[in-house]
């Protein structure tokens, strides 16, 4: 939901960013009684927006969170989110499983993964993108028996791969 507050005469408040290609005729907010919204699904990444207030670009004046563009100023940055869920099956015998990952800064302990009748979960809020992962079980790193998806870290290790879209 993008909420813009305040500008109570303005005739026209539009969205646009990086999730419309910077269109300035496709997301028209609506008119509220504490200001212009609009909800839109977008699948999770980290976008770039601005609005358009009777032709005039703003930033977003209620997020604090910024890039510098190309020809000079910024645009609002928004992070949409999903939560990820990884699971390990089996191991029932094991003690702890810890999640790692890039997500993480490969972290042995941060991600402490919660036991099941099936095996382990863990889940963890991420933006889209690419992920590598391993499982810590009892103490020996492991890619996922049940993932295929591997690559090389370019440091001589292999990892599994998670795409979040």
């Amino acid at each position: 939901k993008f909420r813009l507050k305040g500008y109570e005469n303005a005739e026209k408040v539009i969205l646009a960013g990086s999730f419309n290609k910077w269109n300035r005729d496709a997301f028209q907010l609506t008119k509220g009684e504490n200001g212009w919204e609009i909800t839109l699904q977008l699948r999770p990444d980290v976008y770039q927006y601005k609005f358009i207030v009777d032709d005039e670009w703003i930033e977003d004046p209620a997020n604090p969170s910024k890039t510098e563009y190309e020809f000079g100023g910024y645009n609002s940055l928004i992070e949409v989110q999903t939560n990820v869920h990884f699971k390990l099956y089996g191991f029932h015998e094991a003690e702890h499983v810890i999640l790692a990952g890039d997500f993480n800064d490969w972290s042995e302990s941060n991600c402490e993964m919660i036991k099941t009748e099936k095996g382990w979960t863990y889940s963890v809020r991420l933006t889209g993108g690419k992920y590598h992962y391993k499982f810590i079980v009892d103490g020996v790193w492991m890619t996922d028996p049940y993932n295929k998806v591997r690559e090389y870290d370019g440091h001589g290790n292999i990892n599994s791969v998670r795409m979040v879209r």
